[in-house]
């Protein structure tokens, strides 16, 4: 189960607005294309993704990237 910053579970379809990114922030809408957890067998650890497709966006090119979590707030309209 995958859940953003502010504790909601996000499923693929989900409206969720992006509040920041590394080396430029912005904050952005999209909508949830995809889902993964990555384990590193040398750690342990498991990382989650989020791939999100963005909406509306005033970088030229990027219309689809992986996020942490940490970096998504479900829209309040997305609530199941």
């Amino acid at each position: 189960m995958i859940k953003d910053i502010a504790n909601h579970v996000l499923s693929i379809g989900d409206k969720v607005v992006i509040i920041s990114r590394i080396h430029k922030p912005f904050e952005s809408e999209g909508m949830i294309i995809g889902l993964k957890e990555l384990l590193n067998p040398s750690t342990n650890v498991l990382k989650q993704r989020v791939q999100v497709e963005v909406l509306e966006t005033d970088i030229c090119g990027v219309t689809k990237s992986w996020f942490s979590p940490m970096n998504l707030v479900k829209k309040e309209s997305d609530f199941h």
